[in-house]
């Protein structure tokens, strides 16, 4: 994409969520761009932030009626966007797919063709890294339920989707499983296989770690890295995370798929690290906003306006430097991961928040991802654990603290 001759300041933003969604309209509202969003629920709480000026009705997309396709052809012949940012794989999908018909009407954030399919597809992702001789734990994958080939890999097992969604049902999230028995990763493959075949792999051990980057033509603008700190036991995003400088190898990594992806846009590529023996190897890679990007933005790296001076105002120059020793936690997630720990071996409630360390720390942050002003997300939280005071003490503790700072939140949309 060449830069254009001149930005008006404004860009439509979709989405539906309280992580990337708000944190890109948080973004580039901040720098005084007109921030205009679509495509969402009219009860999402992100777009009633006050960095947007206004909200467009959209119909629902769907593979079997072009009304939507109409709807959203109108609205860019009608507005003058200097960038349409998708913020989720449901709106990237839809306009990916219709590229070569609403480009022409509009500069919208997309990855290239090859790029898209590789790195929303985990199977090819992993087949581009032992090409560039990156690590990929040892997996195969299964396109009907065969047990005896889940015997040579120890436990537990990972069970992945090739993709988290289709392009014929972007409603639905094709869930990562982690499987603690045969039986279990059995019984998941049956539901699992249905909507189409899936990647069982080996479980590193390690920590969760993202490197996150702006590229142009597969060179790496910034770079920028996170750590997991909790990780849930049954697989899925993380709720807990700090700030960590960024490592040599891992980076380089990132280096080799960026540049044979060829990849302009920005990215999270996702690692398992080992601490211990400086082993690691490749999850996945986001093509796309990441969920953990409010630890990134309170970090200093500010990838929405990153990409939109590099799309629009042509910049190629970013800050290298960002701040560290700073956490990121997911209130209502990680709650959830704190409950779920008595219910595996070796584990106690009362560790989890002994582990937690920095978790109540003045350079720990809220990353904003439900209202408590929400059915589930108050249900959710009202959920103590019984018969243990001093756990129970804890959790009430964390539900107090927890609620100040959604309430902080919020006010700060």
């Amino acid at each position: 994409m060449a830069p254009i001759s001149q930005s008006k300041g404004k860009v439509l933003v979709l989405g539906d969520d309280l992580r990337s969604f708000l944190s890109v309209i948080r973004s580039l509202g901040r720098r005084g761009l007109r921030v205009e969003v679509g495509w969402c629920a009219p009860d999402c709480p992100a777009r009633f932030s006050r960095y947007v000026s206004r909200f467009h009705v959209l119909p629902p997309y769907s593979a079997k009626d072009s009304g939507w396709k109409l709807a959203f052809k109108r609205l860019l012949q009608s507005e003058d966007f200097d960038l349409v940012i998708p913020c989720d794989d449901p709106r990237i999908i839809p306009l990916q797919f219709n590229r070569a018909e609403l480009e022409p009407l509009a500069r919208i954030y997309l990855l290239e063709d090859r790029a898209f399919q590789i790195t929303s597809n985990k199977l090819a992702s992993h087949q581009l890294a032992k090409e560039l001789g990156v690590p990929v734990p040892r997996s195969v994958q299964l396109s009907r339920l065969d047990s005896d080939r889940l015997e040579g890999f120890g436990l537990p097992l990972v069970l992945k989707p090739l993709s988290s969604f289709t392009r014929e049902n972007i409603l639905d999230r094709n869930r990562v499983r982690k499987a603690y028995s045969y039986e279990d990763a059995v019984a998941a493959l049956d539901r699992m296989l249905i909507a189409g075949p899936v990647l069982v792999e080996e479980n590193f051990l390690g920590r969760g770690v993202g490197v996150e980057v702006l590229a142009n033509e597969g060179k790496i603008l910034t770079a920028f890295q996170h750590q997991r700190v909790h990780e849930p036991l049954l697989g899925g995003g993380s709720s807990y995370r700090r700030v960590v400088s960024l490592h040599p190898e891992l980076l380089e990594a990132t280096r080799r798929l960026m540049r044979a992806l060829d990849y302009t846009g920005v990215a999270m590529v996702e690692f398992k690290l080992d601490p211990a023996t400086g082993r690691f190897v490749l999850i996945e890679i986001n093509g796309r906003f990441w969920g953990s990007l409010p630890l990134a933005l309170s970090a200093g790296a500010d990838f929405p306006w990153f990409l939109y001076q590099m799309l629009v105002l042509g910049k190629r120059e970013f800050p290298q430097r960002f701040k560290t020793n700073l956490y990121c936690r997911n209130w209502i997630a990680d709650i959830d991961w704190f409950r779920t720990i008595p219910n595996r071996r070796g584990w106690r409630f009362g560790n989890g928040f002994e582990q937690s360390g920095s978790g109540f720390a003045a350079r720990s942050r809220s990353g904003c991802s439900q209202s408590l002003r929400c059915g589930p997300g108050r249900a959710g939280l009202l959920a103590a654990p019984s018969g243990r005071p001093k756990q129970c003490c804890l959790f009430a503790k964390a539900i107090s603290v927890a609620a100040r700072s959604r309430r902080r939140s919020l006010e700060r949309c």
